[in-house]
């Protein structure tokens, strides 16, 4: 009987905290499945339900303590209907990769500890000025991990009080492994998981014949390809299926990308076509070979003229698409190619906007944690090239790239990668 009133007590606590937090209980198992509209509110909380947990456990002369994870991720939230509600079903049901991606990173984290995926830690860091005073907040980076089921690693970062939370790297399980980290820049490690995507190699899509694999991501896959009608090779993108199965979002991608390929400027990559075969989308672009303006940042600082003479360029590229206006939204580094013969080429021009599910709101959770889309509020980019107003998932423009270019100087000028070192306030 003790123990069953504890974990009332512990429930009543954890639900009090979220009416004051503005936050929403999903679904209630082996933890609580939270959602909330923006990554500080998670931590804030998070924050609150740890301290009135070591409270209750002074109070009963236990020890308790609760293991957090706050991710940004898609999902789809479904309301079950009053007749499966009748019958014992939840209100709600969350189906999506984002869910069991959360749980992987809450299941490494410690009792008392708060554990986040890169996204949210930026998001919340950034939105945390003038919202948490306090001397001894700790926000660091533990690397990047590998997660069992996931295609590209993560990193996964702590947010906590010194002398209150664990401040200490996850150790090990059988579904999530730390990568090794590359001397001085920090770069994650190659993924260990396979793509799930079909593997297209040896086959024709669109009219392109697929050659060989360059690489994949959350994005898709990138395939060099040749395009049989003129014998041009290309560097073919080929969709996550989940984007091509929502009739509205692969309208929306279409139209959008189109309009991005209207961009025309030596400083960008061009797109050839965007087009559909059968239930996949694929995008065909201009294959620069050379390398990404990452790889070249990695072998140290690129000096003043190099650094001159590359964003220069950039620079052209960008007022190029701007003029046409086109937001490029995830402007970084590894979007940024330099050719064998020395010219700029910025990639994915436009298409950060359609590769991200409308929608920015954020799922903290004991268990597991989740992105419901919103019709309202957009988080595009990558953390650490994003703009404020990309953070907030307010209206962005021109302005917000000219933000991202001025953290590509500053790697440029450095050698340093912005977010990987342990950052502490």
């Amino acid at each position: 009987m003790r123990a069953t009133e504890v974990f009332r007590q512990r429930d009543r606590i954890a639900r009090d905290l979220l009416r004051e937090h503005g936050g929403q209980e999903i679904d209630k198992t082996d933890g609580f499945l939270l959602l909330f509209e923006r990554p500080v509110e998670a931590v804030l909380y998070s924050f609150a339900y740890h301290r009135a947990l070591r409270r209750l456990s002074t109070d009963l002369g236990l020890v308790l303590a609760t293991r957090i994870g706050i991710h940004v991720g898609e999902v789809q939230i479904v309301p079950n209907t009053s007749e499966d509600i009748a019958r014992g079903a939840k209100p709600i049901e969350v189906e999506g990769l984002a869910k069991p991606f959360a749980a992987r990173v809450m299941s490494v984290a410690i009792g008392g500890q708060t554990l986040l995926t890169r996204t949210a830690f930026d998001l919340a860091r950034r939105s945390t000025v003038g919202q948490i005073d306090s001397e001894k907040l700790r926000w660091m980076s533990h690397g990047p991990y590998s997660l069992k089921g996931v295609d590209e690693p993560d990193e996964i970062c702590e947010v906590g009080i010194e002398g209150e939370s664990p401040l200490r790297a996850p150790e090990d399980s059988d579904k999530v492994k730390r990568l090794s980290v590359a001397s001085g820049n920090q770069e994650l490690a190659p993924s260990v998981t396979p793509s799930t995507e079909p593997e297209l190699v040896g086959t024709v899509l669109g009219g392109f014949r697929i050659v060989r694999r360059l690489g994949a991501g959350g994005m898709g896959v990138v395939y060099e390809a040749v395009e049989e009608s003129l014998q041009r090779t290309v560097a073919l993108k080929v969709l996550p299926a989940e984007l091509t199965l929502d009739p509205t979002r692969r309208s929306r991608f279409l139209r959008e990308a189109r309009s991005a390929a209207a961009v025309t400027h030596p400083c960008v990559a061009t797109v050839y076509q965007v087009g559909t075969a059968g239930n996949r989308v694929f995008i065909a672009i201009e294959l620069v070979r050379g390398v990404t303006l990452r790889h070249r940042i990695s072998e140290g600082p690129m000096g003043v003229d190099e650094t001159l003479r590359v964003a220069i360029e950039i620079a052209r590229g960008l007022a190029s698409a701007h003029g046409a206006g086109v937001i490029h939204r995830d402007l970084k580094p590894d979007n940024v190619m330099l050719s064998r013969d020395g010219q700029v080429k910025l990639l994915d021009f436009g298409l950060a906007k359609q590769l991200t599910l409308k929608g920015a709101e954020l799922a903290m959770s004991e268990a597991a944690h989740v992105l419901e889309p919103s019709v309202e509020g957009r988080i595009l980019g990558t953390p650490g090239y994003m703009s404020p107003e990309q953070g907030r998932g307010t209206a962005v423009d021109a302005r917000s790239d000219v933000f991202s270019f001025g953290i590509l100087l500053y790697e440029m000028l450095t050698g340093l990668r912005v977010g990987t070192r342990h950052w502490t306030r």
